[in-house]
């Protein structure tokens, strides 16, 4: 009579056993947990982060060597808008930013806070028209974070490469 509650208790915990293994086998495959959600993090990562913020870089950086030609507003005010393009998509998407990059993010949405200050103190003191000269320094005392600028722009190839390696 002892061996039935004994093999009960055996069943039970084998059965328990087999649906917490099925539970698992269902959840990987709904990209829980592991590799797959690993995967589908990196793709939220890369195209709601780490894409635009590149986009954003080269677009200002092509931006800025334009207006240390001409010093027009309209070139300044196409570096105010994707610095703020990237400053919001950090600032709207920190889940999604690598780990190993949250200090440069930290620097770029720092330099930016300080750049769109003094860009709007400026921009309100004079009132300028697109054409108009507009010479503009930036924040006194803090240069861009080009370092952080770089890794962010390794990340972008590391994860494109790494989840599209036929497009790269």
């Amino acid at each position: 009579m002892k061996s039935k509650p004994l093999l009960h208790l055996v069943l039970g915990v084998f059965l328990r056993g087999c649906v917490v293994v099925v539970l698992v086998a269902v959840a990987r495959r709904a990209g829980l947990f592991g590799p797959k959600r690993s995967r589908t993090w990196k793709e939220r990562c890369l195209s709601d982060v780490l894409a635009p913020v590149y986009m954003q870089l080269d677009r200002t950086k092509r931006a800025y060597l334009r207006y240390k030609e001409s010093h027009t507003y309209m070139e300044a005010k196409v570096i105010r808008d994707g610095n703020l393009a990237i400053r919001d998509t950090l600032l709207a998407n920190a889940h999604l930013i690598p780990p190993a990059l949250f200090d440069d993010a930290a620097k770029l949405i720092e330099h930016y806070d300080r750049w769109y200050e003094e860009f709007e103190r400026l921009r309100l003191a004079e009132k300028p028209e697109l054409e108009s000269r507009f010479v503009f320094l930036g924040p006194q005392g803090l240069r861009f974070p080009s370092d952080a600028e770089a890794r962010f722009q390794e990340a972008f190839r590391q994860y494109s490469s790494e989840l599209y390696p036929a497009a790269t």
